[in-house]
Order: structure tokens, then C-alpha cells, then sequence
């Protein structure tokens, strides 16, 4: 009771209620009053209050933004599922033909109306190859075209961009890689060169992955479909029996890239022979494609075949055929070279200097192939071209050594394992482990030799020390067996017959120095 008589009125409940949650600064404080009938309240956080014909629908802002995000999910899958999803080729030899780019001042890449219709006609004549043939394994063949309406995919090629022939080349692996495809053909639209046409040049190109099947991965990369085809000034994309030149001029690349794909195919499936007897059918039913026009491709892959088939003579000869026609062919010159090495093989070390000397050629073939490689601006090229050098100085080190020349043996030794130090790394970043393997095999070949040298001169702890190397060596090599899923030439050949039997060797040779220290 205060001075008056009068009992003080106490606050009301909701006032006291106020004071008591203001002492809890560290929670949120929601107070609300709601008189007598009111309707269409909500008290609380995060609240929506939606009236439809005076009925009052409340619901949290979270319901709301999920039921956002699902629409917003519904409407973008479409365009962010081949970035995680790529549709994949499924044939027994995939081709993936980009529409045909326009080259600016500045290099670049641009998509026009006129490099889609070519592209399309280009398309159009290679499917109908397929679809004609009477080859069994044509029918394997799988192409794929962005105006290709019956094929269900969800990506998207476009054109090959990129400012040089490198970027390019990357584009089209990146392509090849994501869908599965062996082969990407791409070309581009350029500027008049110096034949003095006046019409622009369509240049064509195509790329091969790693998936087509090589023993030496010597033909994965981009290659030039012959020179650039010279365009009249004028014409109408519209219609293209109104450009029978053009068309005729495509059909010819068309019908040398069916040959190709088709010998391809076949040698995918181990089927060697076929495959350079197709190749010899090519060279004899493409009475229309000259030399000037890409021949040299055609030469080249019946070398290959022939070489895998130990027919030396024709690989030779085959090599030197695409040289002639392009001298700064590198795969030529590094292929010539291996069968040049290989020849020199079967020949008996007393006489591998006789002219005319095998051994000498490949190994000018490699250096001159080296020097190719570096230009051609392909890092796998150049590397290939190192591993081919390391084999030819490991031949001239045991061939010195049969010819108790022991400081020239070392030497040539010692550089092979140079020029194996400087491709085992990229290669196996790049995932070349047969190529891996085979650098290994070298380097441990060259280790061993010079273990049976230092042997001989009774040097015995440093030809141990060889042999350790060696052994290191081979096991390295045997070790990329367990990073593939299947690859007969790598397990069987370079591993099995190779690897594995020198290790064995190897180790025979260890436990004579430790028998006899």
C-alpha cells in the first residue's frame, strides 16, 4: 500500500512476461496479443501469410524455397546433365564428326552457317559409306553427327575450337574422352593460301584417342586429311547438287576416311591381316585420291600394320613411301626407324655395322624423327620419339658389347637411360603405361648389359650395383600390368616375354655375385 492508502496496480500479464524473456538476451523473443475474435493470425519466425478468398494458407519460407529449388532442378537437368552424364558411343569403332569451324584474323575459331552445311555434307557421305558397305565389320562402325536426329544423345558437339593446331587437338581429345569416341573429325573454314585461289579453304583434321588399339600409340593424335580443299567464291549451302565440285572434293576424303576406319576397326579387334589387306584394297580401289591429298596416311598405316606383322620389308618400304610424299611426316619417320631397329635385331651383331647398315639408319631415322616431333608441337609425339631413340642407343650398346668395345657399349648405354629419365614421368601422367612399360624394359635392358660388362672386367660391387638397378627396373615395368584392366600386348609381350623373363636374369645373375663375393 503506498503513502495514499492505495494499493500500486501490478503490470499486466503480458508486460510481465516482457520483462521476464528481456533478461534472456541470447534466445530470440516473440510476443504477440491477440484480442477476441481475430482471425488470420500467425505468430513466429519465418513465416508466410497467404490469403486466397479470405481463407489464410501459412507456411514456412523453407517449404517454399524446396518446392523452388525442385522446379528450378526440373528445368536446368536437361543442360547440366551431359556435363556429368555425357551420352556414351557404344560401336566397335566411334566417330564423332563436328560441325566444321571458320578461322578469324585472330585464329579463332568461329561457328558459321557454311561450316555446318560442309560439315553435314561430309557427314552425310561417310554414313552412306557405312550404310552401302559390304564389309562384316562396317556395320560396327558408329557415327555420330549433331544433325543426327535418330540418335538419342544428349550432347552437343559444335566445333573444335582453339587459336592453334594444338588447342585444337586438345578440344577434340577432351570430345573423344568424354563420349568414347576413337575417332574426332573436325576441320575449319581459312583464308586463301598460295596456290592463289581466290575462294576460301576448307582444311579437314581428325583426332584418334588412345582407345583405338596401337602397340606403339604411334597414330594417336590429330592428323591432317590431306591439303585444304579450295571452295569456289561462291556458293549456295542450300543445295548441294548445285556444288557437285565440292561434293565430289569431299566424297574423295570421305571415301579415304571409310578405308581407314574400316582397317582401324579391324585392327582394334586383332585382326592384323584384314586390316592391311583392306588398307592394300584402299590404296588400289581409291583411284580419285592423290598423293597430294593425304596419301601419305594411307602409306603410313599399312607400314604399321605390316611392322606388327614382322613384315619388315613392306613396313620399310611403306614408311619411306609416306616420307616421300610428306617429309615432315614425324610418325613416319619414327615408325621408319623402329623397323629399321627391328630388322637390325635379326641380324647378328658381327655384322650390324655392314653396310648397308640397319642399325645406322634407325638410328638417324630417331634422331631426325626427335627433331620432327619437337616441331610438330604433339608432347606424346616427342615422347614416343625419345622411347624410340632409348631402344636404338640400347641396340648400339649391346652391339658394341658383342664386339669387345666396352667403352662404347657404356657410353651408348648410359644414354639410353637418359633418354628413358626423361619420358617415364609424362608418360605415366598421360597414362601410357604399356608405353611406361616398355621404358622400363629399356632402361633395364641397358642396366643389365652393362652389369654383364662390369662382370666380365671383374669389376664385381659395380656391376651388382647394375644389377640392382636392373632389377628395379623390371619390376617397374611389371608393375604398370596392375594399372590397366586389359591389355594383351602389354601383359603378354612387353611384360611376360619380356619383363618378367630378363628380371629372372637378373636375379640368376645376383645369386652368382652373392654365391662368390
Amino acid at each position: 500500500m503506498n503513502e495514499q492508502g492505495n494499493t500500486p496496480s501490478q503490470p499486466n500479464w503480458l508486460l510481465r512476461q516482457w520483462e521476464r524473456l528481456r533478461q534472456a538476451r541470447w534466445r530470440d523473443v516473440i510476443i504477440g496479443q491477440v484480442g477476441e475474435g481475430a482471425t488470420n493470425v500467425v505468430i513466429g519466425k519465418n513465416n508466410v501469410q497467404i490469403n486466397v478468398s479470405g481463407r489464410n494458407l501459412t507456411m514456412p519460407i523453407w517449404l517454399i524455397m524446396m518446392a523452388l529449388l525442385v522446379i528450378v532442378g526440373f528445368l536446368v537437368f536437361p543442360l547440366v546433365e551431359p556435363l556429368w552424364n555425357p551420352t556414351q558411343m557404344r560401336g566397335q569403332f566411334r566417330i564423332a564428326v563436328a560441325h566444321f569451324g571458320e578461322l578469324d584474323s585472330p585464329n579463332r575459331v568461329q561457328a558459321t552457317e557454311k561450316g555446318a552445311v560442309l560439315s553435314k555434307w561430309f557427314f552425310d557421305s561417310l554414313f552412306r559409306e557405312y550404310n552401302d558397305a559390304q564389309v562384316d565389320v562396317a556395320q560396327g562402325i558408329e557415327i555420330w553427327h549433331d544433325d543426327r536426329a535418330d540418335v538419342d544423345k544428349n550432347v552437343t558437339f559444335g566445333v573444335i575450337k582453339g587459336e592453334t593446331p594444338e588447342a585444337r587437338r586438345q578440344a577434340a581429345a577432351k570430345l573423344a574422352d568424354r563420349i568414347g569416341a576413337h575417332m574426332v573429325i573436325y576441320g575449319n573454314l581459312v583464308a586463301p593460301g598460295e596456290t592463289g585461289h581466290d575462294g576460301q579453304q576448307l582444311a579437314l583434321e581428325f583426332y584418334l584417342s588412345p582407345r583405338v588399339n596401337d602397340e606403339t600409340a604411334a597414330i594417336v593424335g590429330a592428323h591432317r586429311l590431306g591439303r585444304p580443299i579450295d571452295l569456289p567464291s561462291v556458293f549456295d549451302t542450300g543445295d548441294p547438287n548445285a556444288n557437285i565440285a565440292i561434293s565430289r572434293l569431299l566424297q574423295v576424303r570421305a571415301d579415304a576416311l571409310f578405308w581407314l576406319t574400316v582397317g582401324l576397326t579391324q585392327a582394334i579387334l586383332g585382326r592384323s591381316a584384314e586390316a592391311l589387306e583392306t588398307f592394300h584394297q584402299a590404296e588400289a580401289a581409291l583411284t580419285n585420291w592423290r598423293d597430294e591429298d593425304g596419301k601419305e596416311i594411307l602409306y603410313f598405316f599399312i607400314g604399321r600394320e605390316a611392322l606388327f606383322l614382322d613384315q619388315l620389308d613392306e613396313a620399310v618400304a611403306n614408311f619411306e613411301r609416306a616420307l616421300a610424299l610428306q617429309p615432315n611426316y614425324a610418325r613416319a619417320q619414327i615408325a621408319l626407324g623402329s623397323a629399321l631397329l627391328k630388322r637390325a635385331m635379326a641380324t647378328p651383331p658381327a655384322e650390324r655395322f655392314a653396310p648397308p647398315s640397319d642399325l645406322e639408319a634407325a638410328l638417324r631415322a630417331h634422331e631426325v624423327g626427335l627433331a620432327l616431333a619437337r616441331q610438330s608441337g604433339e608432347p606424346l609425339m616427342e615422347q614416343l620419339a625419345h622411347l624410340a631413340l632409348a631402344k636404338s642407343y640400347r641396340l648400339y650398346g649391346e652391339t658394341y658389347a658383342h664386339l669387345d668395345d666396352d667403352s662404347e657399349a657404356r657410353r651408348y648405354l648410359a644414354l639410353a637411360r637418359q633418354e628413358v629419365a626423361t619420358v617415364t614421368a609424362p608418360l605415366t601422367a598421360a597414362g601410357q603405361y604399356r608405353l611406361v612399360a616398355q621404358a622400363y624394359e629399356a632402361e633395364g635392358a641397358a642396366y643389365l648389359q652393362e652389369a654383364d660388362i662390369l662382370f666380365r672386367q671383374q669389376q664385381l660391387d659395380e656391376s651388382k650395383s647394375m644389377l640392382d638397378e636392373a632389377k628395379v627396373a623390371y619390376q617397374n615395368c611389371i608393375e604398370q600390368g596392375r594399372r590397366v584392366v586389359a591389355d594383351e600386348v602389354l601383359t603378354g609381350q612387353v611384360i611376360e616375354q619380356g619383363c618378367q623373363r630378363y628380371a629372372a636374369v637378373t636375379e640368376a645373375y645376383l645369386d652368382r655375385l652373392n654365391a662368390n663375393p
